[in-house]
């Protein structure tokens, strides 16, 4: 076999070999994919929540804005938005102290409205602006370890 043939066979070789490398990077990150989307551990959405519109005390509501980006590579539908507070099960988190205040109970917080867009198609990096009202329930009981609580809203999208 002469020198070219040789090297004609050697760069077929090599040409398979990395076609075959592409084909399986590809399988397995489809796979990696799929599974990761599967058991819900990735989500095309960031949302960030904004400050309150006033401090709650008991009997009175705040209003928060949030933001959802779509930080996917393609474009996603936006279905909607929950919102839950942040709870060890008793209290709520206080963003200022970093730790749940077990004596202001998460049942005394409600949502009262969420409004933001839903069923609409977002474009890779494109937002959808939210606002969640917060209503802190006036109760016939000592609610002053709420005092000066900053509660902790999360939302997620869907």
């Amino acid at each position: 076999m002469g020198t070219a043939a040789k090297l004609v066979k050697a760069f077929a070789g090599f040409a398979g070999t990395c076609v075959a490398c592409v084909v399986l990077a590809s399988v397995a990150l489809i796979a990696t994919d799929a599974a990761t989307t599967a058991a819900g551990v990735s989500s095309p959405w960031a949302v960030t929540v904004g400050p309150p519109s006033r401090t709650l005390s008991p009997g009175v509501d705040a209003t928060m804005p949030y933001k959802i980006d779509n930080r996917s590579p393609s474009t996603q539908r936006l279905r909607g938005a929950t919102v839950q507070f942040k709870t060890d099960g008793v209290g709520v988190y206080n963003t200022n102290t970093n730790r749940y205040v077990d004596d202001c109970l998460v049942d005394w917080f409600r949502v009262g409205t969420n409004t933001v867009q839903t069923d609409v198609e977002l474009a890779p990096g494109a937002t959808a602006n939210g606002a969640v009202v917060v209503v802190f329930d006036d109760r016939p009981v000592s609610q002053d370890a709420c005092r000066n609580v900053a509660v902790e809203v999360d939302v997620t999208a869907n």
